[in-house]
């Protein structure tokens, strides 16, 4: 798929942070529409904005080099939030027919592709996000963060909750207070 990729369209990238077809595809499908490349000839922000703005739906969309920890759970949310937009834009819109747009529509077509975004954004709300958020807290003590992974090896060992899909309560128990 790398040399496919690679020959077919020369900006998109492809390394080892994207070696899953689910990466990759996350990856075709905001780049066509992400910010930071609305300079770039192949992609699409501006018009996908006005179709947003038409359509009174609010963007989520952001810049990715300007988010240090979690891109890959808040693409992948963000992604959930505009497959069905992303799908009717390009549907509305056969005219792009860059090879980035191509891709894009048949990457949307994966039957599986949904499923392994929703797992990717769970994924970053209820473990990454908190685990980086508790790890570089100034004020954490040893014994706290010690206190801190053992609750989560724990929480891990356990089945998830019938909540986990809609984030209504923390799924690990990342707020351990312990007193030293």
């Amino acid at each position: 798929m790398e040399q496919v990729l690679q020959s077919f369209m020369v900006d998109l990238d492809v390394d080892s942070k994207n070696a899953s077809v689910a990466g990759q595809a996350l990856d075709m499908c905001l780049k066509l529409v992400a910010p930071e490349y609305a300079h770039k000839p192949w992609n699409r922000y501006r018009e996908f904005l006005l179709f947003l703005e038409q359509r009174q739906v609010s963007s989520v969309l952001f810049s990715y080099k300007d988010s240090r920890f979690g891109c890959l759970s808040r693409a992948a949310a963000v992604l959930i939030y505009h497959f069905g937009h992303l799908t009717e834009f390009l549907s509305q819109n056969p005219h792009i027919h860059n090879r980035l747009a191509c891709l894009v529509r048949e990457v949307m077509e994966l039957p599986y592709l949904k499923v392994v975004l929703v797992v990717f954004a769970c994924l970053g709300v209820h473990l990454v996000e908190p685990f980086y958020a508790r790890t570089i807290e100034k004020d954490a003590t040893h014994t706290q963060l010690r206190e801190f992974y053992k609750g989560l090896h724990t929480g891990l060992g356990e089945p998830i909750s019938d909540n986990y899909t809609t984030f209504t309560t923390p799924e690990y128990p990342f707020h351990v207070n312990v007193t030293e």
